[in-house]
């Protein structure tokens, strides 16, 4: 399946860079295979890769992506059962989540806590995540059609 490609891709470069000495983020790799397990349902081994590397990928540079990682180790503990991790969690992402973040970071970052949230039994605080994730999400696709508007008044002027 796709997400088992996923998985293979990750180890695949964990094994590339310990080929060609590449250490300077070694948590890179290890938070990318908790994605995927975390997209194929293995909660239990999402969630060990996300306690063991979010802080030291934060200390190697990973520090904007922070509130998506805890957003979704939060939701590892919520479908585990362990709605007090959970929340602990989404009390952490919410704390990082910052307007200088990408609009799409924010907006994954808000639609996980609206999941996690819901689990908790949290549904006022659900839908409002949900309601912020959906405005990034039109603000992200706002920027994007900017972008592009840009890129073919460039592509205009070269010819």
């Amino acid at each position: 399946s796709f997400i088992d490609s996923l998985v293979l891709a990750a180890d695949s470069a964990s094994n590339f860079d310990t080929m060609i000495g590449v250490s300077s983020q070694d948590s890179f790799v290890p938070l990318l295979q908790a994605s995927a397990y975390l997209l194929k349902e293995d909660f239990l081994k999402a969630r060990s890769l996300y306690d063991k590397y979010i802080e030291l990928g934060k200390k190697q540079g990973l520090l904007r992506m922070s509130a998506c990682l805890y957003a979704d180790r939060a939701y590892c503990h919520a479908n585990l059962g362990d709605i007090e991790g959970a929340l602990s969690d989404v009390s952490r992402a919410l704390s990082h989540v910052s307007p200088a973040d990408h609009f799409d970071d924010q907006a994954s970052t808000h639609a996980r806590l609206s999941q996690v949230l819901s689990i908790a039994g949290r549904l006022e605080e659900s839908e409002r995540n949900r309601k912020i994730a959906n405005e990034l999400w039109i603000r992200h696709r706002s920027f994007q059609n900017r972008l592009l508007e840009n890129l073919a008044g460039v592509e205009r002027g070269r010819t």
